[in-house]
């Protein structure tokens, strides 16, 4: 199969070890990458966004090169990762190449949380594509009432290649922890669990924490974490608490799976992708309120060293037969694809 990727070729885009497990598959990829013109077009694309234009000079440019890569290549399938850059009439060139057009969204196409989870050419494309790939059921269930056909993938994870000696090393902290950007949301639920919570430790990984630093004496910010870095944060720490974003209150998030890969005692919120996994007081925490997450993160900070370890040898357990690694959420794609070529 020859497959043209649009998506983003960056420190920990999912990008790269779905297209490496295409590729050691023996299918030919090839991908065009956002941006295409250096930092200058990227921030004028920015700009002339943030002012009310989505089809900005930097998407021209870019949807020209792609359809160019489409009448070199001659692929047989066009998969956009998101789709914040790739206009309706490029897919309609495809469609009348007879190329399948595959979307993998791993944001949400009708809420926007930030700037670069989607715009109005990721709503406005939803019914040019073949098939939609999507983490959430309701998700799915409201691309279903465009009629188009939409299959389920949920996120996976990718631990470091030296992970098992890795994680023999790290010392553990007997702290909470959480691993994230602040926003007004995530200060509003940290403010209130950390009144419940009280003086005892607690360590966030991040920026624009700084309003809670001098009001909770056990509160600990540290600089944000990436590579190595990341997974041993994830791991070190007494318990892990995950918040969803304003799109993913009802599923789950990339750090829900991180997280169980990597044998961390998450506390996660109660929705029905995190009921599938966990069993709240065996294999990590669910909570529903603030209040209740104050309350569990005790109870995970008085465990024993030996209950601590029995837990995290379960979540690991847990975490082979229930989450997807990369590899297997790229074979899981192209099934998806594969099915709809057949039909």
């Amino acid at each position: 199969m020859r497959i043209l990727v649009a998506g983003e070729w960056a420190d920990n885009a999912m990008e790269i070890p779905i297209l490496a497990t295409w590729r050691e598959l023996g299918h030919e990829v090839e991908i065009e990458v956002w941006p295409i013109g250096g930092q200058l077009l990227h921030h004028l694309s920015r700009f002339q966004q943030k002012v009310g234009n989505d089809y900005t000079l930097a998407g021209k440019l870019y949807n020209a090169r792609i359809r160019r890569a489409m009448d070199r290549f001659k692929p047989d399938v066009f998969f956009v990762f998101k789709g914040m850059n790739v206009w309706e009439s490029t897919l309609v060139q495809a469609k009348s190449a007879g190329i399948l057009r595959v979307n993998y969204n791993p944001d949400h196409p009708f809420i926007f949380s930030g700037r670069g989870s989607g715009n109005a050419i990721v709503r406005e494309c939803i019914k040019h594509f073949d098939l939609h790939l999507t983490y959430s059921e309701s998700v799915a269930s409201m691309l279903l009432a465009y009629g188009v056909r939409v299959k389920r993938v949920p996120f996976a994870y990718q631990l470091p290649k030296d992970w098992l000696s890795m994680k023999y090393q790290m010392q553990d902290e007997h702290s909470g922890a959480f691993i994230g950007n602040a926003d007004s949301d995530r200060l509003h639920f940290m403010r209130s669990f950390l009144d419940g919570y009280g003086n005892t430790p607690f360590v966030i990984y991040g920026l624009g924490w700084g309003a809670l630093h001098k009001s909770y004496p056990g509160l600990e910010i540290r600089r944000p974490v990436f590579g190595d870095d990341f997974w041993r944060a994830m791991r070190s720490h007494r318990f892990q608490l995950n918040l969803m974003r304003v799109h993913n209150l009802d599923s789950h998030n990339m750090r829900s799976v991180e997280a169980l890969s990597a044998g961390a005692i998450t506390l996660q919120p109660f929705t029905p992708d995190h009921a599938s996994w966990i069993r709240s007081g065996e294999n990590g925490f669910l909570f529903s309120t603030w209040a209740e997450a104050a309350e569990l993160a005790h109870v995970a900070m008085n465990m024993t060293a030996e209950q601590t370890a029995s837990m995290r040898e379960r979540v690991e357990n847990l975490s082979f037969g229930a989450v997807l690694s990369y590899p297997q959420m790229a074979m899981r794609m192209l099934e998806h694809v594969e099915t709809i070529e057949s039909s």
